[in-house]
């Protein structure tokens, strides 16, 4: 495990699923954010299965700052969310770890466009693993996507994973996870306006002078 899955509570390639979402009564505090859970509006028409039928959620993916912080002129960007049990039990199997071991026991990505979602505590309609597509982007606008409401608040934690599995997907940078957490932890701990629970290892006092790894 590296310094930085060690810090952040990592299993692999996410957090354990206890560290994935802000506990619901925690969440009211904590400003809407990109990978965050929300419910489908019901207008989105362009959130909708084959049938009509709204999908079972999104996943905020753009603006990366606070919604609201920023005009979204084109509407918030939206990941289709799906059921883990949708795919079959190997997809889940390489969505969950996010990697698969080839015949020469080299590991490689897999399933790079899927970011795996923990069951949300305590919910009647997401209590079950899931994953977003990042090959189905939607845009809503930001006021329709707050009346429709928020099911839960992303962690610190997972937001570090969904960032790193994001950019090798968008833009091929195999950046390792003391990279993305690096770069994260620096960026909340350099902003004074930085709002809702601070992490523990993103204070100015645990960072270290070689590129924000954490204090010892």
């Amino acid at each position: 495990m590296s310094e930085a899955g060690e810090a952040l509570g990592f299993e692999g390639t996410y957090p354990l699923d206890e560290r994935f979402w802000f506990p619901a009564e925690q969440s009211a505090v904590v400003p809407w954010r990109y990978g965050d859970l929300v419910a489908v509006p019901a207008s989105a028409e362009n959130a909708r299965d084959g049938k009509g039928r709204p999908w079972l959620a999104l996943m905020v993916g753009h603006p990366a700052c606070d919604l609201g912080a920023k005009g979204a002129p084109k509407g918030v960007q939206l990941f289709r969310v799906h059921p883990l049990k949708a795919v079959s039990r190997p997809q889940r199997s390489e969505i969950i770890a996010g990697y698969t071991v080839d015949p020469a026991g080299q590991l490689r990505v897999a399933r790079l466009n899927c970011v795996y979602l923990a069951p949300v505590p305590g919910s009647a309609t997401h209590a079950q693993s899931m994953f977003a597509d990042l090959r189905e982007p939607v845009r809503v606008p930001l006021m329709e996507l707050t009346e429709a409401g928020r099911i839960a608040a992303m962690t610190h934690e997972a937001r570090v994973a969904v960032l790193r599995r994001d950019a090798l997907f968008r833009y091929r940078w195999n950046l390792s996870l003391d990279d993305v957490f690096a770069l994260e932890q620096s960026r909340i701990a350099g902003d004074d306006a930085f709002e809702g629970p601070r992490p523990q290892w993103a204070t100015s006092r645990g960072l270290t002078a070689n590129a924000g790894r954490p204090a010892p």
